[in-house]
């Protein structure tokens, strides 16, 4: 399939509203999967030239949680 075509059976047209959270989709996947993504974002973020400068280079959520032991 040429890049520049798009397979219109694998697109599919939503509302912004009707659309599933990011975090159910990624709690929906195995977590190989995830850490498969997260490895590509990873080597895609390597590639990208060094001359960016590092204020506009975007950047993972931090998240932070203080849990109870019990």
């Amino acid at each position: 399939m040429d890049r520049d075509k798009i397979d219109r059976q694998a697109v599919s047209v939503t509302k912004l509203d009707d659309q599933p959270s990011d975090a159910e989709y990624w709690r929906s996947r195995s977590p190989l999967e995830r850490l498969s993504t997260v490895e590509e974002l990873r080597r895609e973020y390597h590639e990208w030239p060094e001359e960016t400068d590092d204020e506009d280079l975007p950047r993972l959520q931090r998240i932070c949680r203080v849990r109870q032991l019990s």
